[in-house]
């Protein structure tokens, strides 16, 4: 049971880091940041990207 819960944990604490970065780049979409920068400065790919850019339209 207990290795049950660890692995919830661990899922939950995935899923919050998922959503951090997509509100980031959406952040840095609304700045007007170009996707280059936000690639770089994020640390994320370009479906990443595309998939927040969808999430603004």
């Amino acid at each position: 049971m207990c290795a049950a819960l660890d692995r919830l944990k661990q899922e939950g604490v995935q899923e919050g880091l998922e959503q951090g970065k997509l509100i980031l780049i959406m952040n840095m979409l609304k700045k007007g940041m170009e996707v280059k920068d936000i690639l770089y400065f994020a640390g994320v790919s370009e479906e990443e990207v595309e998939e927040a850019k969808k999430l603004l339209e």
